[in-house]
């Protein structure tokens, strides 16, 4: 898993999450998984 960090300005960042996964499964649940850490945050 890679995580990309690219500040836009003072109070801003574009984040890029990205996960090679060898099924859908376990694509859908990485996707869930990052959705809800980038939620709480």
């Amino acid at each position: 898993m890679t995580v990309e960090f690219v500040e836009l300005s003072a109070h801003r960042t574009h984040v890029v999450v990205s996960r090679t996964c060898d099924t859908a499964d376990e694509r859908n649940l990485a996707e869930q998984c990052t959705t809800t850490l980038l939620d709480t945050a």
